[in-house]
């Protein structure tokens, strides 16, 4: 990147040669000259500096622009800020109202947070930030503001642009029209000097002749522009465009705030009217100086947001985390209830790290090691113990054999050892083993009256 930034600020990349424009200081110390580079200085104050001295990859128009554009998007030292995707609508806008430093947007969460407004202070050497400010609220404050300074203008603004876009379809088809007839006129000329130079001066003939067919080509090239100018250019006369564009003028609000309307467009309109913002907050305000485009000031000030509470946790939820924390991990506990349709306060997905969180607040003890109860098994466990499936086990709870200890639906089944070993479960799952058979009616035998059966069937047989 240092190497592409180089390159980028070398004029002899645009044709120009440039030399002395490393700042030298020297001076004598302990008897020893010594030589320090202090700064880059700027081109034109370079000792030399020769434009259009060798051919160059780019013009010294857009060798100019890309420096212009490179210090609007050097946002540390008072730059602009470039037009990106992410979702804060006024990055490099904001200025710190205490110490100057423009305020950077930091994100927390990548699933639609419209992350916070930080001046980070004395933070990267280890102190406080300086002030930071809710993104969705600076947002929603410079929205209402833009809306309500702009909106008045919406219907000027839609016939200035029918205006202009009259304006410059016909400017455009007139200026091709002017070139049309130029060079019909230095095709004219072309075509009678080569008709009157001497056919025997074939060198001279056949120069004048290449000209006449290259001037021939540009007109018929003219030609075609301005006749596929005429077949595609909507007429701007039209009523459904007019229409349309006294629709947007009327309705900047709607269009605005519709979520069709792409950020980046957002910005670049903030961005023409809005050169600053200087920002100060106290514990419950949030005060605003707005210095626009044209040198005007605007000051606002807005409540700080607080910390609501309907994004805190239910307390059926939190009452479900106290059953299930001795027992299950965080992760179990937040599958049952993403299982059960709940969700945070926040209005979003049970995980793991929520569950945590909810549960340290709540100061409920639990974790991802919860105690085992060795008497009490999980269908996992009590599949292991009897060596049957899930199926059976539960057509024995459901038949009143067994007891589920779940703590709450759709929390893991959990069965007791002491209830799968004891009688007549174990004679059913005996019976099961040996033939196959599922009874749970009152035909129970014990296992060795099923092998005295067993072989005397076989006899008979």
């Amino acid at each position: 990147s240092s190497q592409v930034g180089s390159m980028l600020h070398n004029p002899s990349y645009a044709g120009a040669y440039c030399w002395g424009r490393v700042q030298t200081k020297q001076n004598f110390q302990d008897g020893r000259l010594q030589k320090r580079h202090v700064r880059m200085l700027d081109v034109e104050k370079s000792r030399v500096l020769l434009w259009d001295h060798h051919p160059g990859y780019i013009t010294r128009a857009q060798y100019e622009e890309h420096q212009r554009m490179m210090a609007r998007n050097y946002t540390q030292f008072g730059g602009g800020s470039p037009v990106r995707q992410g979702r804060a609508l006024l990055t490099g806008l904001l200025r710190c109202g205490r110490c100057g430093r423009r305020l950077q947007v930091k994100f927390w969460n990548a699933a639609g947070c419209p992350g916070r407004y930080l001046c980070d202070g004395t933070h990267t050497s280890g102190g406080k930030y300086c002030l930071g400010v809710s993104g969705a609220a600076m947002d929603k404050a410079i929205d209402a503001e833009m809306l309500r300074v702009l909106s008045p203008l919406g219907i000027e603004a839609s016939k200035a642009a029918l205006a202009s876009t009259g304006e410059a379809q016909v400017g455009q088809r007139n200026t091709l029209i002017l070139q049309e007839q130029q060079l019909q006129y230095e095709v004219r000329i072309a075509q009678e000097r080569y008709e009157q130079v001497d056919a025997r001066n074939r060198l001279v003939a056949s120069s004048l002749e290449a000209r006449w067919n290259a001037k021939l080509e540009e007109l018929a090239q003219a030609r075609a522009t301005l006749t596929n100018l005429d077949q595609t250019a909507p007429p701007v006369s039209t009523v459904n465009l007019q229409q349309e564009i006294q629709w947007l003028g009327e309705n900047f609000e709607a269009v605005w705030n519709s979520e069709h309307c792409p950020i980046e467009l957002k910005k670049r309109l903030v961005r023409a009217v809005i050169d600053e913002i200087v920002v100060d907050t106290t514990e419950s305000t949030i005060s605003l100086i707005i210095h626009w485009q044209g040198g005007a000031h605007t000051k606002l000030e807005t409540v700080r947001p607080t910390r609501k509470t309907a994004q805190a946790n239910s307390t059926e939820d939190i009452e479900i985390i106290r059953q299930l924390a001795p027992r299950y991990s965080d992760d179990q506990i937040a599958n049952v209830l993403s299982k059960m349709g709940r969700l945070t306060g926040k209005g979003k997905v049970w995980r793991r790290q929520a569950v945590k969180h909810a549960r340290n607040k709540a100061g409920i003890a639990g974790g991802d090691c919860p105690k085992i109860d060795p008497d009490l098994l999980n269908m996992s466990a009590a599949r292991r113990l009897t060596g049957v499936s899930d199926t059976t086990l539960r057509k024995l709870v459901q038949a009143g054999l067994l007891v589920n200890h779940q703590k709450i639906p759709w929390a893991p089944w959990e069965l007791r050892r002491q209830d799968l070993e004891s009688d007549p479960v174990a004679r059913i799952l005996d019976r099961l083993r040996w033939d196959g058979r599922l009874v749970l009616g009152p035909r129970l035998v014990s296992g060795v009256e099923q092998l005295a059966l067993f072989q005397g069937g076989s006899n008979d047989g």
